[in-house]
């Protein structure tokens, strides 16, 4: 037996007229920090962001940000918890994409992101970068839309070789 129920199984579904899944959307990515204001005016250097408002009620605990273009926000959370109190805390990262990897990781590094590494992966040239309170970004070239099940097409970033060193 499936752990999914047929749609037209369930008692009152509106999916049952409707074979299409219910759908499911991303609203927020959270992102933990011990400082909402310094947090804040990192992402708006870093990635463009744009601090929206949010109930008074809220503020004390979250910034809600929204990216050029997306749909979804950055939800930054304040908690005193220490950054290393679980393995799981680290298993999310960003994936950036850019144009130009190099002039985007400078550009993130001069706002307060941490250089972690250089990565080639099935052919992809990234750059693994850290924001202050030690979240993992990976900025990928601009054309990296493939990358995670199609084979990589030509292009300026792929197959460039990679820097002779692991830090800027």
């Amino acid at each position: 037996m499936s752990a999914t129920p047929d749609p037209a199984e369930v008692e009152g579904s509106d999916a049952a007229a409707d074979s299409e899944p219910a759908a499911v959307r991303l609203a927020h990515v959270v992102i933990d920090v011990d400082d909402l204001d310094a947090a804040a005016d990192f992402y708006v250097e870093a990635l463009g962001a744009v601090v929206e408002p949010i109930p008074a009620e809220s503020r004390a605990i979250y910034r809600r940000l929204a990216l050029p273009g997306q749909a979804a926000r950055l939800l930054l959370h304040r908690t005193d918890d220490p950054p290393d109190d679980g393995a799981a805390r680290r298993r999310v990262h960003l994936d950036l994409v850019a144009p130009d990897v190099d002039a985007a990781v400078a550009r993130l590094c001069a706002a307060g992101a941490r250089w972690v590494r250089e990565e080639d992966e099935r052919g992809w040239r990234f750059v693994v970068l850290a924001d202050p309170w030690g979240h993992l970004w990976c900025v990928l070239p601009g054309d990296a839309a493939p990358f995670a099940g199609v084979a990589p097409a030509t292009g300026a970033e792929r197959g460039r070789p990679r820097s002779g060193s692991s830090s800027p």
